[in-house]
């Protein structure tokens, strides 16, 4: 007769966010959600478990509490975090802070947790050289490179990093970051539908999702959208998202002489999405940078090829010439060429298609990723005992 699993004692995360889509009660983020569920897999894993989420969020008053999990809305004066991570230790002991980014709040962290001897868990959910390398000044570069600096400082005093691409986590550990993890953020089944074996008409639909920010570079996509549309009197473009960088995007299109060929949606609640993926031949991502590029898992698991750029985050989701295409972020005639054969190529669209559904449902299932999350939030808390920080009775 086997012995019985021992028993996990419970640990109380706190989360230093930003995201203030955690209050929202519409479907228009997953935020909400994912939190819950990662809160209801730890109380799983270990009875009793809870975790609070410290939002960043000026000028917001907002909180939320359920079994397990408890939201509240904290200004983003470093005092006033620090006053409000000791005030939900006082009342009710922390085990882990696990922080959103590496900068201020991670180093707010790792000053109160000293204090409190309690370990901190730094998240990057961007690519950050890359991002220094973009920048459009030889100023930005430097003050952005100053930034970096610092934060890998920060990184370096952290008992754990979570990224969501391998190729952040290789550049850290060349820099001597510690127990860096990747764990991609885990995709909501709600933007997934059964639907996929179904015969849809993909009518000549080059696709764009997100948030339309300079990093992923508008003005790039519209030049290639003006390139596809210069040959094929069919090709559509739909935009379903908004912006600070939304207005240019429409002033490029309006300067190519396309606008008539775009179709602008705005945000799309999230649970609406797999529809507008299995709609679309091709979706088409020109960014600068990426952390990981979750819209391409949600375009591959409707079935949805991708034309992509070659930078770090996409390349653990599309492989080029078997789930997708790659190019050089410059290559602006080959980026084209590739949305066009997809447009006009349905064996290959639906061969790369299929494969990326495949893809995707094996290198990102959001019960595996949720379990990788909450492993090494469970493991980060647990293993303070040999580094010396408080263990919670």
């Amino acid at each position: 007769m086997s012995a019985p699993a021992p028993e996990r004692r419970p640990v109380h995360v706190l989360q230093v966010g930003t995201d203030a889509t955690v209050f929202d009660t519409d479907a228009a983020s997953d935020t909400r959600e994912r939190q819950l569920r990662y809160a209801a897999a730890l109380d799983e894993r270990a009875p009793g478990s809870r975790v609070t989420y410290l939002v960043v969020a000026p000028g917001r008053v907002e909180s939320f509490a359920t079994a397990g999990f408890r939201a509240r809305a904290v200004s983003g004066s470093p005092l006033r975090l620090a006053a409000a991570i000791r005030e939900v230790d006082r009342g009710d002991a922390i085990d882990l802070i696990a922080t959103q980014t590496p900068f201020v709040d991670a180093w707010v962290a790792l000053v109160v947790g000293r204090l409190l001897r309690v370990p901190v868990l730094a998240q990057i959910h961007f690519e950050p050289f890359d991002h220094v390398g973009t920048a459009s000044t030889p100023l930005r570069r430097a003050l952005r490179a100053a930034r970096w600096v610092v934060a890998v400082v920060a990184l370096r005093g952290c008992a754990a990093v979570r990224v969501v691409n391998r190729t952040t986590a290789d550049r850290l550990a060349r820099r001597g970051v510690r127990r860096v993890v990747v764990a991609p953020v885990p995709i909501s089944p709600a933007a997934e539908a059964s639907s996929r074996d179904t015969e849809v008409a993909r009518d000549h639909i080059v696709l764009f999702v997100g948030r339309v920010a300079p990093e992923k570079n508008p003005r790039r996509w519209v030049a290639v959208a003006a390139q596809v549309a210069a040959t094929d009197a069919h090709a559509r473009f739909v935009v379903a998202g908004d912006g600070d960088a939304l207005d240019d995007m429409k002033r490029a299109a309006a300067e190519t002489g396309v606008a008539d060929r775009f179709t602008w949606l705005g945000r799309v609640p999230h649970a609406q999405l797999h529809p507008l993926y299995a709609s679309a031949s091709v979706l088409l991502l020109t960014s600068d940078y990426e952390g990981f590029g979750r819209v391409l898992v949600e375009a591959a698991r409707a079935g949805t090829p991708a034309v992509v750029t070659r930078v770090s985050g996409v390349g653990d989701v599309v492989v080029d010439g078997e789930t997708g295409f790659v190019h050089d972020r410059d290559d602006v005639g080959g980026l084209a060429a590739s949305v066009s054969r997809l447009l006009h190529d349905p064996d290959t669209r639906a061969r790369l298609g299929t494969a990326a559904a495949a893809h995707a449902d094996l290198a990102f299932d959001p019960l595996t990723l949720t379990d990788r999350w909450v492993d090494l939030l469970y493991r980060t808390a647990t293993g303070a005992r040999q580094n010396g920080y408080r263990i919670a009775v």
